[in-house]
This record gives C-alpha cells, structure tokens and sequence, in this order.
C-alpha cells in the first residue's frame, strides 16, 4: 500500500493500523521512523500490539549562499549511505520476521536515498538517477516475494507549473512508488457538520 495525505491527515494512524497478530512465523509490526511526529500516536497502538520501531531519522544540511560546498556533500553524502545501508540491512530482517512493515515516511526515505548516492538533492541530472530509481524500486519488489503487510506513507506539496501554484496538491517521495504498489490510498479529514467533530477518511 502506497498511502498519500497532507500534514496533519492521520497517515501515521493509518499505518499503524496494519495487522500485527501472529501469522505462522511472521508477528509483530515493523515501524521504521523516519519522519518526525509519532509521538503519541505509536504509544496508543502499542497498547494493543507489538511495535519494534526503528530510528532513521537525517539531519538535512543547509546549502550556503553558493549552494553546497564539496566538503557538506562528501560529508552528507558518508552519513547518509551509512543510514541507507542500515535501513536496507533492517529492512531485509523486518521482511523476513514481521507481519507487517510502515515506512513513515518514503518522501523522507527517498530523500535519504538520494543524499547517499548525491549527497545533495537539488542540482541532480535527471540521467544519473537511473540507478537510485531502480534500487527504490526493489523495495517493493522484495516485499513481492513475502506474505509481509507493507504500508510505504508519502507527504503531499503544492503543485506548480512554470513557477506557477496550479491550487493542487501532488505525492512528495519517489514518483514511482504508486505504480509499484498494489493499493494506493489518500488520506484526509473531513469535519462533521452535526457534530463538529473531524474525521478520518481514506479514498482509494
């Protein structure tokens, strides 16, 4: 499942919805962390289930008035490929042990990715994501070759063309995901009117 929503629409909540229950050798729900806001919402899942949640959160770093020297990315570049190959080498384990597996979120994860092959992520040839792009994909089709539940959560932008904003939002994370996917999902809230209240909703 590829599940897309703005801030603040319940992906988080969505993801940890996924089964947990044990299932032949498979139990328990893998949470890789790597967008910042699951304080209290794991806590009230973990209740109920059991969550091995993994860290995996980067520190971006901050172009200077000439963009990025070579020494940030040499430096971004070492880091990032040390956490893109903990990632994969945790990722391999949580495909063969758990039931199911969150990425929150992939627009995170697709950026990790690149600064481990760019160590920057503006100012990339279009031709040189060719490699990158492939290795994304073999995420999903690793999980192909499992039973695993595998719920990957992207962030929404503003849409523009020519440097225009079109009033659309679009998917924030690596643009082939919806079409490795079996499920796509976009989250959102829509408020009550009787009652005032705001409510989860899913379109698929």
């Amino acid at each position: 499942i590829v599940a897309t929503a703005p801030q603040k629409s319940g992906k988080t909540h969505f993801g940890l919805t996924a089964p947990a229950k044990k299932r032949g050798k498979r139990m328990g729900l893998g949470f890789f962390a790597i967008d910042r806001g699951d304080e209290g919402v794991i806590q009230k899942f973990q209740r109920e289930k059991e969550i091995f949640r993994c860290d995996m959160r980067i520190d971006l770093p901050r172009p200077g008035p000439k963009g990025y020297t070579q020494e940030q990315i040499d430096k971004t570049t070492e880091s990032a490929g040390r956490l893109w190959e903990k990632f994969l080498d945790r990722y391999e384990y949580a495909l063969e042990h758990f039931r199911s597996i969150v990425v929150d979120t992939d627009t995170e994860l697709w950026e990790m990715h690149r600064l481990a092959r760019f160590g920057k992520l503006e100012q990339v040839r279009p031709h040189h994501y060719g490699i990158p792009n492939s290795e994304h994909r073999e995420l999903f089709r690793m999980a192909y070759d499992t039973d695993v539940n595998l719920v990957f959560l992207q962030k929404m932008k503003d849409e523009y063309v020519n440097d225009s904003f079109t009033g659309r939002m679009k998917a924030a994370g690596f643009k082939d995901a919806p079409y490795q996917a079996q499920v796509n999902v976009t989250l959102g809230r829509i408020k009550d009117e009787a009652s005032g209240v705001s409510l989860f909703s899913a379109t698929i």
